[in-house]
C-alpha cells in the first residue's frame, strides 16, 4: 500500500509538468498525448514495484516521457509511406481519393520526378530540410534569415504547389 501511495503522491506532484511536456513534444501528434502520459505512469508504478530508487522523480519521469515520445514518432514514421498524405490532397483539392486507390512504386517515381522537376532548387532544399532532415521551424527560419511566419507561409505555398502538380496527374 505504501508504494501505491508514493506513486500517487509523485504522480500528483509531477503529472501537470509531464502533461505539458508531452503536449509540447507531441504537437504534431496530439492524439497520442494521453497514451504517452499513461505509459509514463505505468513505468513509474513498475519502477516502484521493483523497488527502484528514484532520486530525482521529475527528471526520471521526463526521461521516460521523452523515450515514449521518441517511440511514438518512430512508429508513426514507419506508418508513413508517402511524402504527401492523401488526407492533405483530399483537403486541398476537394477530391476524395480513397485509401484503396494505390499507385505503383514505378508510377509514383515517374510522377515524383515530374513534380520535383517543377520545383526550384530552394524549394527542393526546403523540402529536404523541413520534411526529411526535420529541422525545427525556428532553427530553419534562422538559417534562412527569415521569420518563422515567413517560413510557415513558404511551406504552405510549397505544399499547395505540390498538391496542384499531383492533381494534374490524378485527373
Amino acid at each position: 500500500m505504501e508504494k501505491k501511495n508514493l506513486a500517487e503522491s509523485l504522480w500528483r506532484e509531477h503529472e501537470p509538468y509531464i502533461r505539458k511536456f508531452c503536449e509540447y513534444k507531441l504537437q504534431s501528434l496530439p492524439d497520442y498525448t494521453d497514451d504517452c502520459i499513461q505509459e509514463v505512469f505505468l513505468v513509474l508504478l513498475k519502477a516502484l514495484e521493483d523497488e527502484k530508487e528514484i532520486t530525482y522523480p521529475k527528471a526520471y519521469l521526463t526521461k521516460i516521457a521523452l523515450n515514449k515520445i521518441n517511440d511514438i514518432y518512430k512508429t508513426e514514421e514507419k506508418k508513413r509511406k508517402t511524402v504527401v498524405s492523401l488526407d492533405d490532397v483530399n483537403e486541398s483539392t476537394g477530391f476524395d481519393f480513397s485509401l484503396t486507390e494505390e499507385i505503383s512504386e514505378e508510377e509514383t517515381e515517374k510522377h515524383l520526378e515530374k513534380i520535383l522537376s517543377t520545383l526550384t532548387d530552394s524549394e527542393k532544399k526546403l523540402i529536404e530540410d523541413f520534411y526529411i532532415k526535420k529541422i525545427r521551424q525556428k532553427e530553419l527560419a534562422k538559417q534562412m534569415n527569415i521569420s518563422e511566419n515567413a517560413l510557415r507561409q513558404q511551406v504552405f505555398r510549397l505544399k499547395r504547389k505540390i498538391i496542384k502538380e499531383i492533381k494534374k496527374f490524378t485527373t
